[in-house]
């Protein structure tokens, strides 16, 4: 459970910035668009802003830390149903802004990564990582993934970056000025029944004290300390290990080999990442690519954590969380801890029987979705590589893995 501090702040007015070296100060807020140099090669796209703001953010939440230290069972258990609410109060929220700044249909594929990315804050302010840490959503483009965990208040900043000034300006800016100048009347419309606390717009002023966009190619030009956990959603899988491993070299042509080198962890072990949240573009989920994203995470020591699929106009997004462990350095074959794809959504099934009260219910009734996704995922390529091998001599040898890990798992 977690406790949200009393907080009440106005902005400052509208200052300049002049730069005299690679470094400088970086404001709150700045009177128009503008660059201001955080160090080589990396750049701030701030918001402008002439309001002056007021909030007082409040729960009724009680601080308490769920890391396995509770006394007892029972209060173990309350803590849980607790966090749960707690969970599902921000989603709905997150939904709500961007519903109003996209579509539903938007969020339906950012809300898994939105999920894994607020349980890496949870797991990080477990470990004393003050505030859930700092959070870094790589290709940001539209910016609308970055605005809702902004607004969340579980991270001490967010970091949207894309290579195109264009597109954060036009994108990532334009629905963050939508978002600072939303009113009651605007979030009545998606949400009639949360307006109880105003509890979205008292979220604004949190998202304009900790978002930030920068223009930068991938994570290089990061310090430690800022990217605690990277999200990368709508980027292929080989450009996803580009921006990882951006000393290793990546071939798209199909080969299966390992190409990641033990040693090219240094830049995440540099910045000081603890979890990875990744949702490849839903053209690039075929199993053999995801196969080849989790070896190559795991040979640098990245376990896969939690699962998540959804299904959209005909396209799969698998999102997947990635948490450190250095004992999986250089190890390609460790069995205890090689995941297949869709490893753990094979057993929401059977977890959603074991559900024993009400919020455990309404998880479950999700599970048993998106056990019956990823079903239809196996059966889809499962017939896709049939088809396959009547004009191929044979399959790629991470295919034929797959294909042994369903008839493994006894998937239909």
């Amino acid at each position: 459970m977690f406790l949200w501090l009393m907080i009440a702040f106005c902005c400052q007015p509208a200052i300049s910035v002049t730069c005299s070296s690679s470094s400088c100060f970086q404001p709150s807020y700045c009177s128009q668009y503008m660059y201001v140099p955080r160090h080589k090669n990396r750049h701030a796209l701030l918001a402008a802003s002439s309001k002056q703001h007021e909030v007082i953010i409040t729960s009724n939440n009680e601080q308490h830390n769920d890391c396995g230290d509770s006394s007892s069972s029972s209060s173990k258990t309350t803590s849980k149903v607790e966090q749960y609410m707690m969970m599902h109060h921000h989603q709905q929220r997150a939904k709500d802004l961007v519903t109003m700044l996209a579509s539903d249909r938007t969020w339906r594929r950012l809300s898994h990564v939105y999920e894994l990315t607020i349980a890496a804050a949870v797991s990080n302010n477990c470990r004393g990582n003050s505030g859930g840490g700092t959070c870094v959503d790589v290709g940001c483009d539209h910016g609308l993934l970055a605005i809702a965990l902004a607004s969340s208040g579980q991270f001490t900043q967010v970091s949207g970056t894309d290579v195109s000034p264009r597109a954060l300006k036009d994108g990532a800016m334009a629905n963050y000025e939508r978002a600072m100048s939303l009113s009651v009347a605007d979030i009545a419309v998606v949400d009639p029944d949360g307006l109880d606390d105003h509890s979205l717009l008292s979220s604004l002023p949190v998202l304009q004290s900790q978002m930030e966009f920068v223009v930068a190619d991938g994570i290089t030009d990061f310090e430690p300390g800022q990217a605690d956990t990277i999200c990368i959603c709508g980027l292929g899988v080989y450009t996803i290990l580009q921006i990882l491993c951006p000393d290793s070299s990546h071939s798209s042509s199909g080969n299966d080999a390992l190409s990641v080198e033990a040693n090219d962890h240094n830049l995440l072990d540099r910045l000081g990442c603890t979890h990875l949240v990744l949702q490849p573009t839903g053209t690039d989920t075929r199993p053999r690519n995801m196969i080849k994203l989790y070896d190559e995470l795991r040979k640098i020591g990245w376990g896969v954590s939690e699962e998540r699929i959804e299904y959209i106009s005909s396209r799969w997004y698998i999102t997947t969380s990635f948490a450190r462990s250095r004992s999986l350095v250089g190890s390609a074959e460790n069995d205890f801890f090689v995941k297949m794809p869709g490893e753990s959504i094979s057993q929401f099934g059977a977890n959603a029987q074991n559900c024993t009260n009400e919020f455990e219910d309404n998880v479950g009734k999700d599970l048993v979705r998106m056990y019956a996704i990823y079903q239809n995922y196996v059966s889809y390529h499962k017939e896709f590589l049939q088809e396959e091998l009547q004009v191929k001599p044979s399959l790629y040898e991470n295919d034929k893995r797959w294909l042994q890990f369903c008839q493994d798992q006894g998937s239909q």
